[in-house]
């Protein structure tokens, strides 16, 4: 298996991993947040996440359909591991204060430096109704990109790769 067939399959195997707790998605239309420094002030508590993983960036938008403000957090290693691959935690808001991880797989993301001479190759998050979108791009002479569309599969309460764009 090569290494692009392995982050697709690491991927794609967040579909397997959200069907283990049952909710329904949904978004705001045009939802979008860049990764970007603002994107680090939408912080949730640290006490929501697993307890070997750290908030990178944290993405809103109503990921079950009720109304409230959930979230998906890219996270890293809590030893600070740079060189390793970071993961995507759906948070669904309940309560006033509380959070109920949803969904959870930690390579569905690369490292901060697997961009090559692009530096990190997370591009940004898209909440779209239903999904949401994870964008990569990297390289250095040849340049790369791929955005992995995740729906909601309501039949099975969790949500599905749907679509692979790569270039």
């Amino acid at each position: 298996m090569t290494g692009t067939s392995k982050r697709i399959a690491a991927i794609a195997s967040f579909a397997i991993l959200a069907g283990l707790t049952a909710c329904a998605a949904a978004g705001p239309e045009g939802a979008k947040t860049p990764v970007a420094s603002n994107a680090r002030q939408q912080a949730v508590p640290e006490s929501a996440l697993p307890a070997d993983r750290r908030a990178e960036h944290v993405y809103r938008g109503d990921l079950d359909g009720d109304g409230d403000g959930d979230a998906l957090v890219v996270t890293a290693p809590a030893t600070g591991n740079e060189d390793r691959a970071r993961g995507v935690v759906l948070l669904v808001h309940e309560g006033d204060d509380g959070w109920r991880i949803a969904a959870r797989n930690d390579r569905a993301v690369p490292c901060s430096s697997c961009g090559g001479a692009m530096g990190d190759p997370l591009v940004g998050v898209d909440i779209v109704p239903g999904g949401f979108v994870l964008r990569f791009e990297g390289g250095s002479r040849g340049l790369w990109s791929g955005a992995f569309r995740f729906r909601h599969g309501s039949a099975r309460a969790r949500w599905v790769l749907g679509a692979v764009e790569r270039k």
